[in-house]
């Protein structure tokens, strides 16, 4: 055959005739179809397409699997490679691989045109049971209802290029069409195409759809924060009036009572005001008198700060721990007091059975 203007000569045992009456063969393209498109993979974007492990399903289902590509057989072998490095751990073997030399000049193409096309009569004995998945035309004119026409895959890594979901529609579509049992294969390879065009594009569609919500909802969000800022902002002042607390009211303008004899001489200056200043001296007695509420005044350290604190004789330490804990000294439960010898109180027992007296000094430190 000549391909590109040069007799390619291929040996039969390199490329042994496939006997397929018995068992259906899948011939898949690679560029675009498994892996990355030929533009992109110029770019030097290789990428294997999403879901191509769920062809280990077709060899389940006993299909024989090959590859054909109509680019030279170096890079079909590294395009292959690459392909099976990223279908991972899936049991997935292709059985045969051609490339361009195995392709035929496309009829009717133009003198500098390197198109070809992939007659598989010339590898196969039976048509009847072998179909070729190819994202364009590379089909002989005689093998049209061989093709299951797919999406190209451009490959370049983009989100949309990741959420391609073609070969898993194919898959599912030729195991739900039973492609392996059919007299032939080529009374659904139509239907097969048709499905997998109107799944993947409704898909697309849905993608779609949730993309513009989702970026809606965005901008959405975007306009609404200033105004939810703004709201947030009024009910936080709000909630801090409602928590500020009140002024105390002022106490009413009260009278004199009559039977308060001490008042006795206020009121006559109230009812008839002096025209000379009033001089007014406390009793010797009232200035003798020392202050007695019964309260024991005593004094408790904490580091470098003293304390001074009033209580009753009978209050007990927990009482004493409530206040040094109010005083931000610490929890009362992590509280230790004792005497200035060091000795530490009972908590259970009051001030007196303590020996807390007037002037008496106590030091508090925190537990360890």
């Amino acid at each position: 055959r000549r391909v590109h203007g040069e007799i390619m000569n291929v040996q039969a045992q390199e490329y042994p005739f496939i006997n397929n009456d018995s068992q259906t063969w899948i011939v898949f393209d690679v560029n675009g179809t498994l892996t990355s498109s030929t533009k992109t993979r110029r770019a030097g974007i290789i990428l294997a397409r999403p879901f191509s492990h769920h062809l280990e399903k077709l060899i389940q289902a006993g299909f024989k699997l090959c590859l054909w590509s109509s680019a030279m057989r170096h890079n079909v072998q590294k395009s292959k490679k690459e392909l099976l490095d990223a279908i991972g751990d899936a049991n997935v073997e292709f059985a045969l691989t051609l490339s361009r030399e195995h392709t035929s000049p496309a009829p009717n193409r133009a003198p500098d045109s390197f198109e070809t096309i992939k007659p598989l009569h010339q590898y196969f004995s039976s048509l009847s049971r072998v179909v070729l998945v190819d994202d364009s035309d590379k089909s002989d004119e005689q093998e049209r209802d061989n093709l299951i026409h797919i999406p190209t895959w451009d490959g370049t890594g983009s989100e949309e290029c990741l959420q391609d979901t073609v070969l898993q529609i194919l898959v599912e579509e030729i195991l739900a069409q039973q492609l392996s049992s059919v007299s032939d294969v080529r009374q659904v390879t139509a239907a097969i195409s048709a499905a997998v065009f109107a799944r993947s594009q409704y898909t697309e569609k849905l993608r779609q759809q949730r993309k513009e919500q989702k970026e809606q909802q965005e901008q959405q969000q975007q306009q609404q924060q200033p105004e939810q800022q703004q709201a947030q902002a009024q009910q936080a002042q709000a909630q801090a009036q409602l928590t500020q607390p009140e002024a105390p009211a002022r106490p009413a303008k009260r009278s004199i009572p009559a039977n308060y004899p001490q008042m006795d001489l206020m009121r006559s200056l109230m009812e008839d005001p002096p025209t000379q200043p009033v001089q007014m001296t406390a009793a010797p007695q009232f200035l003798e008198k020392e202050e007695d509420d019964g309260l024991i005044k005593f004094v408790v350290r904490f580091g470098k700060k003293d304390i001074k604190l009033k209580m009753k004789s009978n209050e007990d330490l927990w009482a004493l721990k409530l206040k040094l804990e109010a005083n931000k000294v610490g929890k009362a439960g992590q509280l230790i007091l004792t005497n200035e010898d060091g000795d530490e109180l009972d908590e259970d027992g009051t001030l007196e059975e303590n020996d807390i007296s007037n002037a008496t000094k106590l030091v508090v430190r925190l537990k360890d």
